[in-house]
């Protein structure tokens, strides 16, 4: 079974205008509200495609209510921990020329609240997938990463992570499936200021193998990414022509794709390939891509070995 982990979920509300007023009112002409949270994104892409998950964190509120229902009417299992704070809510404003969010406040996570997740997540088994995605409630210390990491290791399970920079590089030592940085993220993990060239790129991708990660998957915005595997092996996949509405979300779609196909297959190159048409997918369209369209993106997408 594959987990999804969110920390500090969020009710993502997004208007779309015409144009934003500096003075006086804004008038959204569409407004939708979707539930939030990189992990959540990623069940959410896996019930797109067909995977069955479980998606769990901790809600409280009507926001987290909101999150909870909507699960429940896609038929997507999950397990939430109740808080009593209320989850938080990120405004998102969306105009030609700009895209504005607004982050809402973090909740807390009382401690026992924390080891009523860690204990839900002990039943964890050999096979099994965790995802650990995004930011965490303002008093839970990023050190539950490295326990959940911890015990995905004693059960035998695999996990992906796709945190802060400096925590994911931390946690390579735990053999991690899968990192998904983007291309700033892995200049940070190494103290960089920027990385300008694929040569940097390819150095930096499979120095995070020789750290310990199984694969490493590096975007690179419309121009595609890369896959960089346990065996040193490397491989590029480009961007799919199209019209870009909203790639706010293709980083969490890439990794419901990635895993969706390897927990059935175990084949890296086969999950590559869907990590990077359910990425372009989705970012033509307001969500997250569904089904259909995936495979359609799917077909034209090419992943070529990059001989060094």
């Amino acid at each position: 079974m594959i987990y999804t982990v969110t920390l500090n979920p969020a009710l993502d509300i997004i208007y779309t205008a015409d144009s934003l007023e500096s003075e006086g009112y804004t008038y959204a002409n569409n407004t939708q509200k979707f539930p939030g949270g990189k992990a959540i994104n990623v069940s959410r892409m896996l019930t797109n495609i067909g995977i069955p998950s479980i998606a769990t964190g901790f809600l409280g509120g009507r926001p987290g209510k909101f999150i909870k229902n909507w699960f429940k009417e896609i038929n997507s299992e999950t397990h939430f921990i109740d808080i009593e704070d209320d989850t938080r809510i990120n405004v998102r404003l969306r105009t030609p020329e700009k895209h504005i969010t607004i982050a809402g406040t973090y909740p807390s996570v009382p401690e026992e609240k924390i080891l009523e997740l860690l204990t839900y997540l002990s039943k964890l088994r050999e096979g099994d997938i965790v995802v650990m995605g995004g930011s965490i409630p303002c008093n839970v210390d990023f050190e539950i990463y490295k326990r959940i990491a911890e015990i995905c290791k004693a059960n035998k399970a695999e996990f992906v992570i796709d945190i802060p920079p400096k925590q994911m590089k931390e946690l390579l030592p735990y053999r991690p499936l899968l990192i998904k940085p983007n291309i700033d993220n892995l200049a940070k993990m190494f103290d960089l200021e920027q990385i300008t060239n694929e040569a940097d790129i390819i150095k930096y991708g499979l120095k995070c193998i020789e750290l310990g990660a199984k694969n490493v998957i590096v975007s690179v915005g419309e121009e595609g990414s890369y896959l960089f595997s346990d065996n040193a092996n490397s491989y590029r996949s480009y961007g799919i022509d199209g019209e870009e509405v909203n790639s706010f979300n293709s980083r969490d779609a890439m990794i419901g794709g990635f895993i969706g196909i390897y927990m059935r297959k175990q084949d890296v190159i086969e999950s590559f390939r869907m990590a990077s048409a359910a990425a372009s997918a989705t970012a033509f369209v307001e969500d997250l891509a569904d089904h259909d369209l995936t495979m359609q993106i799917y077909e034209k997408t090419i992943v070529e070995k990059i001989e060094l």
